[in-house]
């Protein structure tokens, strides 16, 4: 809450000295990011119904019991890193536990590789980047998440 409160004082700040100095530009430039705000205003409303729903529903040490060193367990990881909410580092501890429990570290390199793919996030990418480009992206980083398992797997772990 500070730190948003800090940047929100930082903007009115900076928009506050532009103003002085450039008038015209920082009205037009305001309008132009509250234009973009009213934009968007409904798909981060959706984002966050999308992500409170999930967080209620989805058990994440129900989806742990489905990993494995399998094929399977290679698409159950990917999978599971669309549905982590959070910063990864606050996945570290669940995956040091798999990894206890005898999961290779090939599945967990899909997870952590394949985080960038999130689907609450979809709407806003297409707002911006359009559909094509959304789904390019989550069919790039989902097949090159699959192939660094592998290539992990191929590389270190057949090697012990």
């Amino acid at each position: 809450m500070k730190s948003g409160i800090m940047m929100l004082s930082i903007s009115i700040l900076i928009y506050g000295v532009f103003f002085h100095f450039f008038p015209d530009k920082t009205y037009t430039a305001f309008m132009k990011s509250f234009h973009i705000f009213e934009k968007l205003l409904l798909v981060l409303l959706i984002i966050f119904i999308f992500t409170v729903l999930s967080n209620l529903f989805i058990n994440k040490d129900k989806i742990a019991k489905y990993f494995s060193n399998s094929f399977r367990g290679y698409f159950t990881s990917l999978f599971a890193s669309w549905l982590a909410m959070g910063p990864t580092y606050a996945w570290y501890p669940l995956l040091s536990t798999l990894k206890e429990k005898g999961i290779k570290d090939s599945v967990l390199v899909v997870f952590l590789f394949a985080r960038g793919i999130k689907p609450i996030w979809f709407p806003l990418m297409i707002v911006f980047f359009g559909l094509k480009y959304t789904i390019i992206f989550v069919m790039i980083v989902s097949i090159f998440a699959v192939l660094q398992g592998f290539l992990y797997k191929y590389l270190f772990e057949n090697n012990i």
